[in-house]
């Protein structure tokens, strides 16, 4: 196994970048196109798709906790984390296939089982995969630049991840004939049926079903590809203990008793989970706002796909600048410049406005504010990797999973937060997606959810950022008494040298 001196190369960082892809590409997938399956092909009752959506969301954050515990107790001869990538790959990847799959029960409770279970055993057997895959960045090698660059390239695969997880069930759809969703201005669906008004009959529902599952197949092949590419490409240390501080008696218990009160992480906590929910408030809503705000639904099936290809390239200036400026100032920064005026526009520009100039417009606007999202998970994984430095030098334990687990419990959370709002402002507008015309509440609701709503979450995470205790001296520091601990191998007390500042 490589020692942690030994320089990661090009291959094991896009490895790296790889192993991001499977989660973020099915979740990604799952979140935008079952409620329209199980609508429209499955045919369950509206009612209770939530049941469905809230089960699976309700396990998926309860496995996360406990997944850490048992991964943080794991120790085997081919390494912590990579047996609990290589096991959970396989049973993921088969649950989302029969999370698409058809059964043939035409009985209404069947249906619910059937894909409540199977939803609820992807989203369970990926927190297996996510959680060790999430923490591999600690066990690749211990030099802060390099895991860095990692994460950067993990940006960039997460953003690759979005793209296919729109794209593929997308284009299958095409290919089979099969127009995504019902446009209940035309009266054509993906079942079939046509309306008054329409003019060309939708696909049957036959031809839906096998859309659907070769696109499950297909991307279901790439978790496994890119899991494994993760696997066997990415070193792990075996050399990762806790020092002599852990061997004088500091219990397990004690160690997350002191995890939980400890202020960076704590403060890493509330900056990861108000980006992640502006970035769900602006993403979940962004297709309804093109569309009714907009008046850019012919556009939309271009404009996302382009802008989050664009953002995805945005990721080499961001780890430029925030290494040549710091966490601190590049996150505030960002949020500042790229995320301020996607608010101004959206918040002034109407179509009649704009005119012909508003498509480009959206547009430009959209690509510029995406890279404060893109900005924004690149910091949240680089400064989670200083926090977990910071807390080894204190108590001698890493914790890697324990971090990770809290961190993505977090993001599960503020993500169910950020849907259960978006849809009772909606429901407040009486949004009814079997509308043709919807009440102006609606455009004017989805207006502020794509701007004030994200930015206030911003602007929380502009306020915890300045009180956030590690900086970039105390980064150093930290480096420096982790490499004093580590060059000395005898039992030690906790290095207590001047020029170091503990974070408490």
């Amino acid at each position: 196994m490589a020692d942690g001196r030994k320089k990661i190369t090009f291959w094991n960082r896009l490895s790296y970048s790889f192993s991001t892809v499977p989660n973020y590409m099915s979740q990604f997938s799952v979140s935008l196109y079952l409620p329209l399956f199980l609508l429209e092909v499955v045919q369950l009752p509206p009612g209770r798709v939530p049941i469905v959506t809230a089960t699976c969301r309700v396990l998926w954050a309860l496995a996360f906790p406990l997944v850490g515990y048992l991964v943080n107790r794991t120790n085997t001869r081919w390494g912590k984390l990579k047996p609990w990538m290589f096991v959970a790959v396989f049973p993921t990847a088969v649950t989302y296939f029969f999370t698409w799959f058809s059964v043939g029960t035409s009985g209404e409770t069947g249906k619910l089982v059937w894909f409540t279970f199977f939803t609820c055993a992807f989203y369970v057997f990926s927190a297996g995969y996510g959680i060790p895959q999430n923490s591999l960045v600690m066990f690749a090698t211990d030099e802060p630049r390099e895991r860095d660059i990692l994460n950067a390239f993990a940006v960039g695969g997460s953003m690759l991840a979005t793209f296919a997880g729109t794209l593929i069930p997308s284009s299958t759809l095409t290919a089979f004939g099969a127009p995504v969703g019902y446009d209940p201005c035309t009266g054509n669906g993906t079942n079939g049926t046509a309306g008054t008004n329409g003019t060309h009959p939708g696909a049957s529902l036959a031809v839906e079903k096998e859309a659907f599952m070769v696109s499950a197949a297909a991307i279901a092949g790439i978790y496994v590809l890119c899991g494994l590419v993760g696997v066997f490409g990415v070193p792990e240390r075996k050399d990762v203990k806790p020092d002599s501080r852990m061997k004088s008696g500091l219990h397990t218990k004690s160690v997350i008793k002191h995890l939980f009160t400890f202020r960076p992480f704590i403060c890493l906590l509330f900056i990861t989970g108000f980006l992640n929910m502006g970035g769900e408030f602006l993403g979940g809503n962004l297709s309804l706002a093109l569309q009714y705000t907009f008046g850019l639904e012919d556009q939309t099936a271009v404009l996302l796909p382009v802008a989050t290809a664009l953002n995805a390239l945005s990721i080499f200036p961001c780890y430029w600048l925030l290494k040549r400026f710091g966490r601190k100032r590049f996150l505030i920064g960002c949020q500042i410049i790229f995320f301020l005026p996607l608010c101004v526009v959206l918040m002034s520009i109407t179509p009649s406005m704009m005119g012909s100039a508003l498509f480009p417009t959206v547009f430009v606007t959209f690509v510029w504010g995406g890279t404060s999202i893109q900005a924004g998970t690149l910091t949240g994984m680089v400064m989670a990797t200083d926090v977990i430095d910071a807390f080894k030098l204190k108590t001698g334990e890493a914790m890697e999973t324990v971090f990770y687990s809290a961190i993505l419990l977090v993001g599960a959370i503020t993500s169910a937060i950020a849907q259960a709002l978006s849809n009772l402002l909606l429901e407040a507008a009486n949004y009814n997606a079997n509308d043709c015309v919807q009440p102006s509440l609606v455009s004017q609701y989805l207006r502020y959810l794509v701007t004030i709503i994200p930015g206030g979450c911003y602007i929380v995470v502009i306020i915890v950022m300045l009180i956030y205790p590690i900086t970039e001296e105390t980064r150093k520091n930290t480096k420096n008494g982790l490499d004093f601990l580590k060059s000395i191998q005898e039992d030690v007390p906790i290095l207590q040298d001047e020029s170091v500042q503990y974070i408490t």
